[in-house]
């Protein structure tokens, strides 16, 4: 919204090109105020009014998240008792799962993360293939990315991905410590899913 307003007001003239002035209700309350063409002050108008819904938007957002974020705190706390990850990350995990109780066992919070193998199974026959992609991608990615940082930082996990990555390969292993990072923190606190059945 703040670039299609300033474009509307480069365009006929009323701002320099490198204008670096901050978009804020008072900015709009001033353009209101200038003497315009009546098609431009009518396109402003409309244009200042989506910016104000917007921002009204972002700061119930940004409401609604600070009550989440003191609601999940023992799981955040929990989450960064990791290796590797910090505040932001462990925000994202906390959001993304939500109630832990939900997941019945481990193997159905690996699960909805989309890092367990695919199975293909005919008969007495079952083969494995890549991992499912089930789930929320955006949890996924910041598992994988984690698992890349949480590695220099706990020796335990560098062994574990050399011992994977050698017949395997490093991207294999990387999956494999990106579902070890979920896990490791539910054995520090059982109370937040249920026992494994």
């Amino acid at each position: 919204m703040t670039r299609q307003i300033k474009a509307k007001l480069h365009q006929f003239g009323l701002i320099p090109p490198g204008s670096r002035r901050l978009m804020s209700s008072r900015y709009l309350r001033e353009m209101a105020a200038w003497a315009l063409p009546p098609e431009l002050h009518a396109s402003l108008m409309l244009l200042a009014d989506q910016w104000r819904f917007a921002t009204r938007q972002l700061l119930e957002i940004r409401r609604l998240r600070r009550e989440q974020a003191k609601a999940q705190a023992a799981l955040a706390t929990v989450s960064r008792s990791v290796p590797g990850i910090g505040e932001v990350v462990a925000r994202t995990f906390a959001t993304a799962w939500g109630d832990m109780t939900r997941f019945a066992n481990e193997r159905a919070l690996l699960s909805y993360t989309g890092l367990t193998p695919s199975a293909y199974s005919s008969g007495a026959a079952i083969r494995r293939g890549p991992m499912s992609r089930q789930g929320v991608s955006r949890l996924r990615h910041v598992l994988v990315e984690t698992a890349w940082r949480a590695l220099p930082r706990d020796p335990i996990l560098q062994a574990m991905c050399d011992r994977i990555a050698a017949p395997r390969g490093t991207q294999r292993a990387i999956v494999a410590m990106a579902r070890r990072l979920v896990v490791y923190p539910l054995a520090a606190d059982n109370c937040l899913m249920p026992q494994t059945r």
